[in-house]
């Protein structure tokens, strides 16, 4: 504060002085001034002074403060206009006459804030690519650029935009990027924890340890790297505490050290430590609780500033209640799945660190679409025996529509001009790191929070876009099959006389296989595995619509499953049913 008032009394003592006589030397001082009170404004959290600062004197971006001006507009969560900024400067030939340190400082710092934005607005594999060049930049030049642009960020921040989109289909290849990530990760910690040693655990990233842990998990091929996994995740919940104080509590800490508490707990849940993740989950809904309690109110949303790690809680809590065989009824798993309402997604800016991110908004809205099926289901079973129950099934029907739309809108990018409208008179936003993981009614997992006024969710607001091409035809065949279920053909499709039951999803299972067949040596291994899942749910969705449970059915399904591509016959979890089934 005492800089910002220095700097703005020489500011306004210098306004209008000066004879004439070294005008350079008095235009330097008076940038370097301008500089300094820009920098202090940034540390100070007071983003739209900066940009009004900025605004008055049009040739500051062209004296090296356009990173700054970046920067604001990053932290307000004005993402669209930041990028524009940001690609307009890298495209630009010169600058200050020849190609510099300085300016290549300022590149480089432009570049992380442009993946930044490319990731809150959902754009993951774009940031994700401008990540992959920043590590190979880093492994090629060696160290941090000098510019507070660590690499232990660019790090914790790679991963992040990996795990906030991955469709956890497919487990990832060892591809160059990826072996750079965890080369330059691992000797990234152990660089730190040698730094810890001489007494500076405050320095030690434990949110680099969190995300490169969480990565483990969801990845996980084995019951080793599991154990791996789970350990780093509590050292890393060991670490985020000693930071906070060694508490653990209080609104502040939990923000920090629940996404991780929500990560270990997920982790008990795939080893089978069902009961050691109910506990865990129930414990981090009763923390929260108690916390907004206890804050009478002054923690806007609630429970809901802890974004993705409390979202992770109540749907696996949901998941855990029916895979125990619980007696809640399909209206009451409904009822406890997360309100999106009470969440922000990565698009949205402001004081809390946490959000949700495109993954959990798609798997949220898919657990509750296919939910809300079962209850289509029962109500019109009633409904044929009482014609009171006929309103119930109209209802159900209305709200599994509407769910279903806003999965399908969720899909699509909003234009800039709508962006823009989306950013405006956004407040000041931190830059956290971290992840909370949620598992997806057996179909995927959620993960986010990047190292970076809370604004709700609802269905016109939704925008959760996937990660490629291919993840999105995955989603769209999903989609067709929900459209189907509503519209009655599930129940079809045996007999050949309704031309109904060979309706969008067929043909979604037609082109799918075309493309698989044209496009098969041009696509990476990811994506071919994507679109063979689509591809296999599709099947025995029609399959299963086909046989039903009658005699005979077990040939249908040996069938189906013996016929599905082979990233999906060889997985374990086929050749059990197999074997089952024979």
């Amino acid at each position: 504060m005492k800089i910002l008032n220095v700097t703005r009394q020489l500011l306004d003592d210098g306004d209008g002085d000066g004879d004439g006589d070294d005008d350079d030397s008095n235009i330097s001082i008076q940038l370097y001034l301008q500089h300094l009170h820009i920098r202090a404004l940034l540390a100070l959290g007071r983003y739209v002074e900066v940009l009004d600062s900025i605004m008055d004197d049009g040739s500051l971006n062209s004296n090296g403060m356009v990173i700054d001006h970046a920067y604001a507009l990053y932290k307000l969560g004005r993402y669209t206009t930041c990028r524009t900024l940001i690609i307009s400067y890298l495209n630009e030939d010169n600058h200050d006459g020849d190609d510099n340190d300085d300016d290549t400082i300022i590149r480089r710092g432009l570049t992380h804030i442009l993946a930044q934005c490319y990731y809150h607005m959902q754009e993951t594999q774009k940031a994700a690519e401008i990540y992959s060049q920043l590590l190979e930049s880093n492994n090629e030049e060696g160290g941090d650029d000098g510019e507070g642009d660590k690499m232990s960020d660019i790090l914790t921040n790679a991963y992040a935009t990996i795990l906030a989109n991955d469709n956890a289909i497919t487990i990832p290849g060892m591809t160059p990027t990826m072996k750079l990530l965890l080369k330059q990760t691992d000797m990234e910690l152990e660089k730190a924890a040698e730094e810890a040693n001489k007494e500076k655990e405050d320095d030690f990233p434990y949110e680099l340890a969190f995300n490169h842990s969480t990565h483990q998990l969801v990845t996980s091929a084995s019951v080793m790297q599991t154990k791996m996994a789970m350990e780093g995740l509590k050292d890393a919940e060991r670490d985020c505490m000693k930071n906070a104080g060694g508490s653990g509590s209080g609104s502040a800490a939990l923000t920090d050290v629940m996404p991780i508490r929500a990560n270990i707990a997920y982790g008990k849940l795939q080893s089978g430590d069902w009961d050691g993740a109910m506990e865990m989950y129930l414990d981090i809904m009763a923390q929260a609780n108690a916390t907004a309690s206890a804050e009478d109110g002054k923690s806007e949303g609630g429970s809901g500033n802890y974004g993705g790690a409390i979202l992770a809680a109540e749907n696996n809590l949901t998941i855990l209640n029916a895979m125990r065989g619980g007696s809640s009824s399909v209206i009451e798993l409904l009822q406890k799945l997360p309100d999106l309402s009470t969440y922000k997604s990565l698009n949205s800016s402001g004081k809390e660190k946490m959000t949700i991110t495109p993954h959990q908004i798609r798997i949220l809205l898919y657990n509750r679409a296919l939910l809300l099926m079962k209850v289509i289901k029962t109500t019109t079973v009633a409904a044929s025996k009482s014609k009171s129950k006929s309103k119930d099934v109209a209802t159900a029907n209305a709200k599994a529509r509407s769910v279903v739309q806003a999965l399908k809108s969720s899909l699509t990018p909003p234009s800039d001009r709508v962006r823009r409208q989306m950013e405006k008179g956004k407040g000041k936003g931190n830059h956290g790191h971290g992840n909370s993981h949620g598992n997806g009614h057996g179909h995927g997992n959620g993960h986010g929070k990047k190292k970076g006024k809370k604004k709700g969710l609802d269905s016109g607001n939704l925008v959760a876009l996937p990660a490629s091409d291919a993840d999105k035809q995955l989603w769209e065949c999903r989609i067709a099959t929900l459209e189907k279920v509503m519209t009655g053909d599930s129940n079809g499709g045996g007999n050949g006389d309704d031309d109904s039951n060979n309706g969008s999803e067929g043909d979604l299972s037609i082109v799918m296989q075309e493309k698989l067949a044209a496009d098969g040596s041009d696509l990476s291994a990811k994506d071919r595995d994507t679109l063979e899942y689509a591809l296999a749910e599709m099947k025995l969705y029609e399959v299963q619509c086909k046989a039903g449970t009658g005699a005979g059915s077990e040939k249908e399904f040996i069938e189906a499953l013996e016929g599905l591509p082979p990233s999906i016959r060889q997985r374990p979890a086929t050749i059990a049913t197999l074997c089952s089934l024979y």
